[in-house]
């Protein structure tokens, strides 16, 4: 069989200041889209109420909404560890974690969707496997987000009176989120034989063109190991699963805070509106339109505009903030952590073979 070429690590540094360069447009129409949401938000609301709101809010819930936050994080680790299937025993949940942290950090910070990106490299370097692999269980990880998403924004349609812009949307992600688990159950199902035909055809290729294929092919097909095991892929829509429940129970432990009176599906109605209308490119830091599409999808069930303003402001603080802060907290202790501990991936047994994740 031939040997996979070992990555070049240099061609992996992350040149941001290209990176910026080429998103100069993105981030110029999210300068207007941010400053337009921060206008339509803030235009109508009363800043006593606004005040009121927030003073009088129950922090005991906001206290647990804070812990829902930290949950889904934990299962988001979970899951994405598992998704390094078969040998997912040996990654390191702090390596792991810290990535996770890193990435959503530049996503909220840095309107450029940079966090992917760091999320490879970091955890790549960290527990030095192929970028390729850990980008392939990104691509995993992204499919079960959006077919769960699918799935929610479709009862939503059933069970709710959309407005027509959500309800396209909706119609729109179910179809993408059909064409995409197709294509990744495609991949998983017949990379192998797929590999076995460039192996078989590789000597032909000029140079070392049919290895590097060869090779590419196979470290990014191991990350798409998971899916062929029913007992990993049963934990994985678990987990994904579970994330998405724990997403939804931020907004409606929130709704209890500030003394809501809303069904669960409306906190289901918050987060996919908010996942949808949060995709296109916004201020740093997501000002504006976050707040915004809150306040959109509160109105949606007569919560007054000042009120949903108030609402809004604490979520963001939950939500976004407190991963802002956890991640320069884990910066700041990798930064003091010894270098062999900061690269070590954790001591935990090897698979033995038996396909049931833990």
């Amino acid at each position: 069989m031939i040997s996979p070429p070992t990555p070049d690590r240099s061609s992996f540094v992350l040149n941001w200041r290209a990176q910026l360069r080429s998103a100069l447009p993105r981030l110029a129409l999210g300068a207007v889209l941010g400053l337009l949401g921060l206008w339509l938000a803030f235009r109508e609301a009363d800043p006593q109420v606004v005040w009121a709101t927030l003073r009088q809010a129950n922090y005991v819930w906001v206290g647990l909404a804070q812990l829902s936050v930290l949950g889904t994080l934990l299962a988001l680790t979970a899951r994405w560890r598992l998704l390094f299937y078969p040998d997912h025993r040996q990654r390191g949940w702090l390596n792991l974690l810290g990535a996770i942290l890193a990435g959503q950090m530049l996503n909220i910070l840095v309107p450029v969707r940079l966090g992917e990106v760091a999320r490879v490299y970091l955890a790549g370097t960290s527990e030095g496997l192929s970028k390729l692999r850990v980008a392939a269980t990104l691509v995993v990880e992204k499919v079960a987000d959006l077919a769960l998403f699918s799935l929610s924004g479709g009862l939503l349609v059933l069970s709710m009176s959309l407005p027509p812009w959500l309800r396209q949307s909706s119609d729109t992600l179910v179809i993408t989120g059909a064409v995409a688990i197709a294509a990744v159950l495609g991949l998983s199902a017949w990379g192998q034989p797929l590999l076995r035909w460039l192996e078989a055809r590789g000597p032909r290729l000029p140079g070392a063109w049919g290895e590097r294929i060869w090779g590419y092919g196979d470290r990014a097909l191991g990350g798409l190991s998971a899916l062929r095991s029913w007992q990993a892929n049963l934990a994985l829509w678990a987990l994904s699963l579970l994330v998405l429940l724990l997403s939804a129970s931020t907004n409606y432990l929130l709704f209890l805070a500030f003394g809501l009176q809303l069904p669960l599906a409306a906190a289901l109605f918050v987060l996919v509106v908010l996942q949808v209308g949060t995709a296109p490119p916004s201020l740093p830091g997501k000002l504006g339109v976050f707040h915004y599409l809150a306040i959109l999808a509160l109105s949606f069930f007569a919560v007054d505009h000042s009120v949903a303003l108030g609402y809004a402001i604490a979520l963001y603080a939950v939500a976004l903030l407190s991963k802002v802060v956890l991640a320069g907290a884990w910066l700041a202790f990798m930064r003091w952590l010894p270098d062999h501990a900061r690269a070590a991936p954790s001591a935990l047994p090897a698979p033995d073979g038996s396909g049931a994740p833990r």
